[in-house]
């Protein structure tokens, strides 16, 4: 049997990673005062790798900073699936939502995430 490779989770260290629906309730507060974003991740998925790089390379040579939170989807779909329901959008991976004032106002999977447009919406 082969085991599935594995992606890793080196993310940003200003990045956190988020595991609860509680820690989800916290950002979703603190989106009333700054943006946050949620990186959701499949670590078994290429596509996801790829988006991740992107991601970063992007958020990396920023001027302005989103704060991100990191969710790795393998690990905690669960709260993926909490996600997509309290802040009723559709479950996609990888994906990258912004919320501001509790309320999302970016949301892009695969191919289409863009830190810059994320960054246009605010």
């Amino acid at each position: 049997m082969r085991a599935t490779p594995r992606y890793g989770e080196m993310i940003p260290s200003d990045w956190q990673k988020i595991t609860t629906t509680n820690h989800l309730q916290e950002l979703l507060v603190l989106s009333d005062d700054h943006p946050v974003g949620i990186f959701k991740h499949s670590t078994t998925c290429p596509r996801s790798a790829y988006a991740k790089e992107q991601l970063i390379e992007q958020y990396g040579s920023a001027s302005v900073q989103i704060k991100v939170y990191y969710l790795d989807l393998l690990a905690h779909r669960d709260l993926s699936n909490t996600i997509a329901t309290d802040l009723n959008i559709v479950h996609q991976s990888p994906q990258f939502i912004v919320i501001k004032n509790q309320r999302v106002i970016y949301s892009a999977s695969h191919e289409a995430i863009s830190y810059q447009k994320a960054l246009s919406r605010i």
